[in-house]
């Protein structure tokens, strides 16, 4: 499923209206068809929303679009959100800390969906940093890795071929320069729990080619490696960092949820620290934070929908073949 908008309204909310009404696909109906049209009415909110306040309406469009995806899904009730902050940092926000709480909808919506969960305090800028396409927009120099687009359709037979009938060849673009030794190649892999199953003797040289997102190094990973990249346009999908260890981060629609509610919180509770975050004469984050808001409004109705319908399953599976088969 593409994320195609009609204006600037995303096509994956008249998909989602669509299924209301439609009497082959719940049982809890009456829950799922307020849930959604008060998730959708928040959305529509939001986006009418100036930054200062946009983060309530953005995390409560989606806390009730996180009970529509709860029936959907089988999944169990909830009655707390299930996550807490900590007081933020006031020189620097993306330090402040979510961390799971007693059990509530965010674990519920994890289970539901099959997305590993939040286990320990993670900062808001570490959950960005994970998400797809937002590497270009941390502030330099900050510590969190950042998601990696991996290239398949970039590659010509001849590495589809040199990659044997057990491997799945890729190529992975990281920021600056790429790694020049095996060594090097190890060690910026090391963040990223998709890559446990490449062998040393798979990494090769290792060969790097060019792609529209810049130079990266060609690896291999085996054929029967479980990964949950991200799917994405023109061939490409993402490999995602750890979070904590060598744990599998949460989905993409979880890592926003964790994301949107430290915002609505940070906004709520602590506005004076919220506002000065959102100075762009003064904060070096605060185009990252509208940014962040923006991205929201276009990307987490299409996540919603994948997960109603059961398409995040088939989405965060790597591509058994050599091409990339994207929706």
């Amino acid at each position: 499923m593409n994320r195609v908008s009609f204006g600037q309204y995303p096509q994956a909310w008249y998909s989602l209206r669509a299924s209301r009404s439609d009497p082959s696909f719940i049982d809890s109906r009456r829950v799922y068809q307020a849930s959604l049209q008060q998730a959708e009415e928040l959305w529509v909110a939001a986006r009418a929303a100036g930054p200062a306040g946009r983060p309530l309406p953005l995390f409560y469009f989606l806390a009730q679009a996180g009970r529509a995806i709860t029936v959907a899904r089988g999944g169990t009730p909830a009655k707390a959100h299930g996550l807490t902050i900590g007081r933020p940092v006031v020189d620097d926000i993306l330090k402040c800390t979510v961390e799971p709480g007693s059990r509530g909808w965010f674990q519920s919506v994890a289970d539901a969906t099959g997305s590993p969960g939040l286990h320990r305090p993670t900062e808001l800028g570490a959950l960005l940093a994970s998400l797809p396409g937002f590497a270009d927009h941390m502030p330099k120099g900050a510590p969190w890795p950042v998601a990696l687009p991996v290239w398949t359709s970039a590659l010509g037979t001849t590495w589809t071929e040199s990659a044997g009938p057990d491997f799945v060849p890729g190529v992975v673009v990281f920021r600056g320069n790429p790694p020049s030794t095996v060594d090097a190649l190890r060690a910026a892999l090391a963040p990223y729990p998709d890559t446990s199953g490449v062998h040393p003797d798979q990494l090769g040289g290792p060969p790097v080619e060019d792609t529209s997102d810049g130079r990266g190094v060609v690896i291999n990973w085996p054929r029967s490696a479980q990964v949950g990249p991200e799917f994405g346009p023109d061939g490409r999908w993402w490999l995602r960092p750890a979070l904590h260890g060598t744990d599998a981060p949460p989905s993409c629609l979880m890592t926003w949820w964790a994301a949107l509610f430290t915002l609505s919180m940070l906004a709520r509770y602590h506005p004076v620290e919220w506002a000065s975050a959102l100075d762009p004469d003064r904060s070096p984050v605060a185009v990252l934070l509208e940014r962040t808001m923006e991205t929201a409004l276009e990307v987490v109705p299409q996540l919603v929908l994948e997960a109603v319908s059961g398409a995040a399953d088939h989405q965060e599976k790597r591509p058994s073949g050599g091409a990339s088969s994207l929706p």
